[in-house]
């Protein structure tokens, strides 16, 4: 099933903001740039992932907010000393993916 497909049968439900919850739990730290919890803590953001879809979300969102190159290179972030954006992009979407398919989320 598609988007325009499942938005045909009524409302459609987004997951929930990744950064507060990351950080409640120790795997980051609040602030400009932190998308790259997808490459460091994959398990946590998948497990995010899961509980969302779990709480009755329709649509699994890729933690990448704030994921591209002029804010990582901006932000003078140490992960940019051990992977670039195309690595945090494409883990957050293959993360996001995989737990859609664990489902009925898009």
């Amino acid at each position: 099933m598609n988007i325009l497909e499942r938005l045909e049968k009524g409302p459609v439900i987004g997951d929930g903001g990744f950064v507060f919850s990351l950080e409640k739990r120790g795997y980051v730290k609040a602030g400009p740039w932190t998308p790259e919890a997808t490459v460091e803590h994959p398990e946590a953001v998948r497990q995010l992932h899961r509980e969302f879809l779990r709480a009755g979300s329709d649509v699994m969102q890729t933690f990448t907010f704030y994921a591209s190159e002029d804010k990582l290179q901006n932000r003078g972030n140490e992960a940019a000393k051990d992977y670039g954006v195309r690595d945090i992009n494409e883990a957050a979407c293959k993360l996001a993916r995989e737990v859609a398919n664990e489902g009925n989320g898009l």
